[in-house]
């Protein structure tokens, strides 16, 4: 009888799961991140109405002036990375997906 139970209790959710684990993995994380977007949406205003809210707000710029720079330095050094590579296929007569 307790065989019987435990088969019978295999919703579609567990054979969609079995069947497909990166689709179920990339719903988990979807939804891990609305989570988390929605949490930080409603505890941005409770960080700014307190009392010391002023080096809350400093960390933020901080921390935005930090990832602003990063993502600039690492599109300049793809952009250089683009145009060496380039001169390079143009040195060397061929481009890809050219028939010449």
């Amino acid at each position: 009888m307790s065989l019987n139970v435990g088969l019978s209790s295999i919703t579609v959710r567990e054979l969609v799961a079995i069947a497909w684990p990166g689709v179920t993995i990339l719903a988990l994380v979807i939804l891990f991140a609305v989570y988390a977007f929605i949490d930080a949406g409603l505890q941005s205003p409770r960080a700014f109405s307190s009392g010391t809210a002023e080096p809350v707000l400093g960390h933020l710029l901080l921390t935005l002036a930090l990832l602003f720079g990063l993502f600039g330095l690492f599109s300049l050094s793809y952009g250089v990375s683009q145009i060496a590579m380039g001169s390079h296929l143009r040195q060397a007569g061929s481009l890809p997906g050219t028939s010449c």
